[in-house]
């Protein structure tokens, strides 16, 4: 384990466990190692589960168990619930930092906002021995920063986005400038103070935090794509240009896509009126859209482009092919999650208590 050769430590585990099938220690150490492959989660899940049934005051193994969870949107709220096991058979001041802000995200996310923000201060308070009175304690906040305590700049950081979240942008905008001040390198916090000032209106300020954040950041693909989309959304087309034709050059596989149909968009949507400009233009958008198609031809938005661009042209028989086509995609990734929703509902009654 120590040396992370995890074929070999499941290979010894899944012998020791043919000698000692009922080891709750084997049964959940071999069931976390088998999570890291997500291919194997569900087997995994099912030596955590034998583990705790064989054990169910064990804190330890539940915390496994809601880690694995924690993985997968779907199991999210099964997760919360783990946590909580793993926390009543512990004394408060035993349990981890990371299980509380861990609680304090899925909290979040199911917007029990008062639960969550209770978890994220017990986890502060855990890692730093600072007790933070209030989010308007900025003071406090800073001193946490300063603490060096590792994760405590996360658990802040997740406590803004709590506030923000709730829509309470002013305490999410000062926290979040105070890790700014503290810590110049922290990319996350300028997108959400461009993020927070987009919601708020104030378009200039959120191209302001995006240029800090890219002089921090300079390299950061996702950070380029989410700058470029936010210049187009305040009608900035050649600023939004220059980023995605950036992207495409420096030619990160994972970003292509985006990049491709979002230079599709911006052709297209600046085709104002006829002509030669506007030929060159709609032939600009084709290419883009064609290029992200025949690199993944699942693609919806691309598909919707191109169907928008052919109907632009006057192919409206082809315009019509592309978007059946589109509704044939949705079709199936609608039907491909009905089938996963309830073969989750079948397992669920599967090990559900009669």
């Amino acid at each position: 384990m120590r040396k992370k050769d995890y074929l070999a430590a499941v290979q010894c585990l899944e012998k020791v466990l043919k000698t000692l099938p009922n080891s709750p220690d084997t049964l959940s150490l071999l069931g976390f190692i088998l999570a890291k492959d997500v291919n194997k989660r569900q087997k995994a899940l099912n030596y955590l589960q034998r583990a705790i049934e064989l054990n169910p005051r064990d804190s330890s193994i539940h915390l496994m168990y809601a880690t694995v969870l924690r993985g997968n949107v779907v199991d999210f709220a099964k997760s919360l619930d783990a946590y909580g096991k793993s926390m009543s058979f512990e004394v408060p001041e035993e349990v981890s930092p990371t299980t509380y802000n861990n609680v304090g995200v899925l909290n979040a996310w199911k917007s029990s906002f008062e639960e969550a923000e209770a978890k994220y201060v017990s986890a502060i308070e855990h890692l730093t021995g600072i007790k933070l009175p209030g989010p308007e304690d900025l003071e406090t906040i800073g001193r946490i920063l300063e603490s060096g305590k590792e994760h405590s700049v996360t658990v802040v950081f997740n406590l803004a986005r709590l506030y923000e979240e709730k829509k309470e942008f002013e305490k999410a905008a000062n926290i979040q400038k105070t890790i700014v001040k503290k810590l110049p390198a922290y990319t996350g916090s300028y997108v959400r103070l461009a993020t927070i000032a987009r919601d708020m209106g104030a378009m200039k300020q959120c191209s302001e935090w995006l240029k800090q954040a890219l002089e921090v950041s300079t390299d950061n693909s996702e950070l380029l794509s989410m700058i470029g989309h936010f210049w187009i959304e305040d009608g900035e087309y050649e600023m939004g240009q220059k980023i995605y034709e950036r992207l495409l050059n420096e030619g990160q596989t994972f970003m292509l896509p985006y990049a491709q149909v979002s230079l599709g968009n911006i052709y297209f949507s600046n085709v104002s009126s006829g002509g030669e400009r506007a030929k060159k233009l709609i032939d600009y958008a084709t290419l883009f859209y064609k290029k992200a198609l025949k690199a993944d031809p699942s693609n919806v938005f691309a598909a919707s482009g191109l169907g928008c661009v052919l109907a632009e042209k006057g192919k409206v028989e082809e315009a019509k092919n592309v978007f059946q086509r589109v509704r044939e995609v949705r079709l199936n990734e609608e039907r491909r999650l009905e089938r996963r929703t309830v073969g989750a509902m079948r397992q669920h009654h599967a090990t559900s208590p009669k």
